[in-house]
Order: C-alpha cells, then structure tokens, then sequence
C-alpha cells in the first residue's frame, strides 16, 4: 500500500518508458504480474487524459512506477 499526500492507495500504477513502444507515456495499473512481465490496464495517455486501450502485456524492464496526486490516480 502506498501513501501519496494523506491518502492510501493500493493500486500499482505504471508508465511505459520503453521509446520504441506505441505506448511509450501511457499509464496503467497492474492487472496480472508474472515473474518477467505484467499486464497493464491502460488508461491514462502521456498527457494524463483519459483512454480507453485496454490490457497490454509488458516486459518489467519497459516500466516505471508511478506515484500519481489524487487528482491524477489511474485507478
């Protein structure tokens, strides 16, 4: 569980920062975690508007945890 400002949230949100990828600035959530790759939910493009992509499956190494303000949760 993590604490972003005073509140707590239990969601694993990512960015996408592999720049070879269509989805490269997308952000989602954890959906599925294996032991070398999760599948994300993606719903936020790299302007943080909302999207409607669906899952994708990415490789660990293509990601990077995300703390997003309230305003801003993925989730």
């Amino acid at each position: 569980m993590d604490k972003v400002g005073e509140k707590l949230y239990k969601v694993d949100s990512y960015e996408v920062i592999n720049k070879d990828s269509k989805y490269h600035g997308f952000k989602g959530y954890v959906t599925t975690d294996s032991t070398d790759s999760v599948w994300l939910q993606i719903v936020r493009d790299p302007s943080w508007e909302r999207c409607f992509e669906g899952r994708q499956q990415f490789s660990k190494k293509e990601l990077k945890r995300i703390y997003a303000s309230e305003k801003l949760q993925i989730a």
